[in-house]
């Protein structure tokens, strides 16, 4: 069983066989890297615990609120410990100005509509946080 496939405009043509026997079903090349990236991945974060993950966000989202607080900005997610997550969504003036100028100075954050997310990891300081505040605080001016 054979497959001819051609593009014209690029007069390209290949043939595609198909193996009649069950070795078609093999697959090309398994992803060494990803499956060894993956388990050094899960390694990583069993040795630090989940609950020691989730402590760690929750510490930097508390955080990361009464910082964009202080600075003068809407805090827009859910504020109680018990609906809290690594994600902080909040309003400062025109996000879209204040989302370009945290981009230049290398602050990462997403525009969401009408408001700027922040995704939180276990690696992120609090020292960052300040300085996204910092940045903030300084837009409002």
């Amino acid at each position: 069983m054979a497959m001819a496939t051609s593009i014209e405009h690029d007069s390209l043509s290949y043939e595609l066989s198909i193996s009649p026997t069950c070795t078609r079903f093999e697959i090309g090349n398994n992803n060494y890297l990803g499956i060894t990236v993956l388990n050094e991945s899960l390694k990583y974060i069993m040795a630090i615990g989940m609950d020691q993950i989730e402590r760690r966000i929750l510490n930097l989202s508390g955080y990361l609120e009464e910082e964009l607080l202080h600075a003068g900005a809407e805090v827009l997610s859910p504020r109680a410990e018990s609906k809290r997550s690594a994600i902080i969504c909040f309003t400062a003036g025109d996000v879209e100005q204040l989302h370009k100028r945290l981009m230049e100075r290398r602050i990462i954050t997403t525009l969401r509509r009408d408001s700027i997310r922040v995704s939180l990891g276990i690696y992120n300081s609090e020292e960052e946080i300040e300085t996204l505040a910092a940045a903030v605080r300084e837009f409002l001016g």
